[in-house]
């Protein structure tokens, strides 16, 4: 997950302030720490796939997903969620339940929401950005 957030915070956030504005900081700082979780991901499926016996394939899918954004949330719904109830013995119909929640929780929150928080976090990152311009 933090992968895949990192990646979609590199494209939509620290590649159009750079091109719009001018300013290449946001993708100094959001590069390298995508670049290193990249890296994380990529070194660690193979131990977790043979400690889980996941066969090539699987391996297979969860590194094309690694390069593809949104790529993360299929590796979660149709690898790590299946694999994560059986190892909790967690029902199909419970895991619904709580997939149901989340929805219900992101529908309340809605467009409103996700515009506050893209723009708060916009504006985080203009401020640092500003911080660090000022301090050089």
């Amino acid at each position: 997950m933090l992968e895949g957030v990192s990646l979609l915070l590199l494209v939509l956030v620290g590649v159009p302030v750079k091109y719009i504005f001018q300013d290449p900081l946001p993708v100094k700082i959001l590069g390298p720490i995508h670049g290193g979780l990249f890296l994380l991901y990529i070194v660690m499926c193979i131990p977790v796939a043979l400690d889980k016996k996941w066969n090539a394939l699987t391996v297979i899918k969860l590194m094309v997903a690694s390069i593809i954004p949104f790529g993360f949330i299929y590796v979660d719904r149709a690898i790590l969620r299946p694999e994560l109830r059986k190892e909790s013995n967690i029902t199909e119909e419970e895991s619904e339940t709580k997939s149901r929640k989340m929805y219900t929780w992101v529908k309340r929150i809605g467009v409103t929401g996700f515009l506050f928080f893209l723009i708060k976090g916009l504006i985080w990152i203009g401020v640092f950005a500003g911080m660090i311009k000022g301090c050089s």
